[in-house]
């Protein structure tokens, strides 16, 4: 029997587990077990949105960020899950929240 070895915090695992469309009651869960453990009220409806962020012109940067989702009161949530922290990161962070501000 051959066994196969996965990253479970690779990017397209992650996607496939948390933003695939029939997905949402598993994401919901995730988010609202972090919500919860900060005293925050849980979400009842979490909609899964395009992750990807398209460039509009040729100067523009692309992205993709791992789970984007929208509640019912129209917040956006913007989940990125890193294995290693770096600086890089924290700009990163900074531009997806902008870049999901701005649209």
């Amino acid at each position: 029997m051959i066994k196969k070895y996965f990253n479970v915090l690779n990017d397209y695992f992650i996607r496939y587990l948390f933003a695939k469309e029939g997905h949402e009651d598993i994401l919901k869960d995730l988010i609202n077990s972090v919500r919860i453990d900060s005293n925050q009220e849980p979400f009842e409806y979490i909609e899964v949105l395009n992750s990807f962020n398209l460039k509009e012109n040729v100067l523009d940067k692309e992205s993709i960020v791992d789970v984007k989702a929208k509640t019912k009161s129209g917040e956006t949530i913007i989940i990125e899950i890193q294995r290693i922290g770096n600086q890089s990161f924290i700009y990163r962070s900074l531009y997806y929240w902008a870049k999901s501000y701005y649209t």
